[in-house]
């Protein structure tokens, strides 16, 4: 199908989305609030998706339209191309912005769970989202805690590394 605008001249397709479709302002008017990302942040096994899980559920309970967005889960598909290197953790942050940022914007509120070590990675998810709609929150577990839970190996034994992720910059933007 080929869309053309008053002119004759081809339309592009987001141009007709953008047509069509309720704007973001128009959505929060309908439902009765914002969308907005909550970006939950730690150490592995520090509880981010237990508690994302949880907080969607309560959303839900109370009629609100709400999302989990988990690491484990998109490396199972989006990201399954990315290993667990510096630039592929950015990537996989990058990634789950847009997806996060298309949720925001139909009036969503996603309740997302990634470890998210970049002070960077981070600031342009703000960037992305906009002040207004990101909420990060940093799970202060203590170290033995997360080892205890950590089920799935994804908490490195190397001290090098663990000296690295214990001096992240958590102070708020």
């Amino acid at each position: 199908m080929t869309y053309f605008n008053t002119n004759g001249l081809l339309t592009p397709p987001i141009q007709i989305l953008d047509m069509i479709l309720p704007t973001r302002q128009e959505r929060e008017k309908l439902n009765g609030y914002q969308g907005l990302a909550i970006w939950l942040t730690g150490l592995p096994a520090s509880g981010k998706s237990t508690l994302a899980l949880h907080v969607v559920q309560e959303l839900l309970n109370r009629n609100y339209t709400a999302s989990v967005l988990d690491s484990d889960v998109l490396r199972l598909g989006l990201c399954r191309d990315l290993d667990y290197s510096p630039a592929s953790r950015s990537e996989n942050i990058r990634r789950a912005g847009e997806v996060a940022k298309l949720l925001v914007n139909t009036g969503s509120i996603v309740v997302a769970a990634f470890i998210s070590p970049y002070l960077a990675d981070r600031s342009r998810l703000r960037a992305l989202l906009g002040k207004d709609c990101f909420y990060e929150v940093f799970l202060s577990c203590p170290l033995d805690i997360c080892e205890k839970r950590d089920l799935k190996g994804t908490l490195p034994k190397s001290t090098k590394w663990l000296d690295h992720i214990l001096h992240w910059d958590y102070s708020p933007l």
